[in-house]
């Protein structure tokens, strides 16, 4: 099954969930080691998103875009936690990264599309 246009938008593809576009409360649940109860709270309180299935269908039916997952990751890391995500990349890879964050900084129109 090939990768969703929604996936290639982002900056890479999930490989803890090859050929996935959502994933489940459960699923999510698992990966961060926490219940599925505390995951539905993040989803209420708006600190992860989600597609809801069946609106006014209850919980059940909620699904996390793999973008949703990795935003809140890459949101919520600590200090140390970052800075040693950071010193696993290349080199070249950081320095990419920070050649685009300081373009992205210095275009401010992306901002007005928040």
């Amino acid at each position: 099954m090939p990768h969703t246009p929604l996936q290639l938008e982002f900056p890479f593809f999930s490989m803890d969930f090859p050929n996935r576009a959502t994933l489940s409360v459960r699923e999510v649940a698992e990966k961060l080691g926490c219940s599925q109860r505390h995951v539905h709270d993040l989803i209420d309180e708006g600190k992860l998103g989600c597609i809801n299935l069946s609106p006014g269908g209850g919980r059940a039916f909620r699904r996390i875009p793999i973008e949703a997952y990795r935003d809140f990751i890459l949101q919520n890391f600590s200090g140390d936690l970052r800075t040693q995500f950071l010193r696993t990349l290349p080199l070249a890879t950081i320095d990419g990264l920070l050649n685009d964050c300081l373009q992205i900084k210095k275009d401010k129109s992306w901002i007005e599309t928040l």
